[in-house]
């Protein structure tokens, strides 16, 4: 555990909502960077916030490490199962979806694992930073070749660092450094990882503890100075956004609701089927976007274990096709309905 923070990093700064300060922080930039921790969901969740005020700055593409054929993605407008790896969560593939709806372009930047040269294969320093600059080539290629584009790109844990080489860790290279350096390209670097809970206190950033003990994190938040900036751990990054603790809703986290983006709703099962979860044999909720195909990621998904069903978060707007599935993936019973 950290020593206790008295507060003081923060002595000049003062709270300010997140989402509207990374807009304001964007003015000028044409490329963004966000990262994930890959375990959690919650910084995807903010990331919805984030997605329609940026494009109506003037962002035009989504760029992400995990997705494949972008091409066929942005055609179709959602992402299947087979499309990524992290994208089968249902909060990042509705937002590659969201990002398809407002006609923004999607990007694939991920390395080509195929081609690592043999001898780095067995060296995790030289395979690591041979993928960072992988992925920095790629990124710097594409806004080379769209001069246009202005970029929101999604990347994992600190892969967006802006750390050049001789920086100190000088080990690993990450990809925002080689892309700053290849590109001439200033990103604007927001860390989503950091100052968040964890499921130890004592694992928890000294400063996230003591902003959240002091109530001043009613939502997302960044700590703005009276010039302007923001405040960050990291010289190697801009801007760290600041969650609160997650509340529940019927047994769902209220960040679901992505600051307005989506309402919850409960459905009654028994009016479909006599289907309960039974002990040590749980059953799935899936929320469909009728007219997806079967292998697309839904909208919601959720396990439901005992007592009554779990609350489901939807979008407005959209007809879907809700599915209850037993532990094998059979469909039980399905219902229609749609959110105006």
């Amino acid at each position: 555990r950290q020593a206790e923070s008295d507060g003081s990093e923060l002595a000049d700064y003062k709270p300010r909502p997140a989402a509207q300060e990374v807009v304001r922080l964007a003015e000028g930039s044409r490329v963004v960077m966000l990262n994930e921790e890959h375990r959690s969901s919650r910084e995807r969740a903010f990331a919805h916030e984030l997605l329609e005020p940026l494009h109506r700055a003037g962002f035009t593409h989504l760029a992400l490490e995990t997705i494949s054929n972008p091409e066929e993605v942005t055609r179709r407008g959602y992402p299947l199962v087979k499309d990524g790896t992290y994208t089968s969560d249902p909060i990042l593939a509705d937002l590659v979806r969201r990002a398809a709806e407002l006609g923004m372009g999607i990007v694939e930047y991920e390395a080509d694992f195929d081609q690592m040269p043999e001898a780095m294969r067995s060296d995790p320093v030289a395979s690591t930073n041979w993928r960072e600059r992988q992925q920095a080539e790629n990124l710097a290629r594409f806004v080379e070749e769209n001069p246009e584009a202005r970029l929101l790109v999604w990347s994992g844990r600190h892969h967006m660092s802006e750390r050049q080489e001789g920086d100190g860790a000088a080990a690993w290279t990450p990809m925002g450094g080689i892309f700053k350096q290849i590109a001439g390209i200033d990103p604007l670097t927001i860390d989503l990882m950091v100052m968040n809970e964890m499921t130890r206190p004592e694992a928890e950033h000294r400063t996230y503890r003591w902003a959240e003990s002091q109530g001043l994190l009613q939502g997302p938040t960044i700590f703005i100075n009276d010039e302007g900036k923001p405040f960050c751990h990291l010289d190697s990054l801009d801007a760290a956004v600041f969650f609160p603790r997650t509340q529940w809703v019927s047994g769902r986290p209220d960040w679901m609701k992505m600051g307005g983006t989506r309402i919850t709703a409960s459905l009654d099962w028994a009016r479909f089927t006599e289907e309960k979860p039974a002990a040590g044999s749980p059953l799935v909720i899936e929320v469909r976007v009728k007219g997806e195909a079967d292998d697309a990621v839904p909208m919601d998904r959720v396990i439901w274990r005992d007592g009554p069903a779990p609350a489901i978060w939807f979008r407005r707007g959209i007809e879907y096709v809700l599915q209850l599935r037993d532990p094998e993936g059979e469909v039980l019973a399905s219902a229609q309905i749609a959110m105006p």
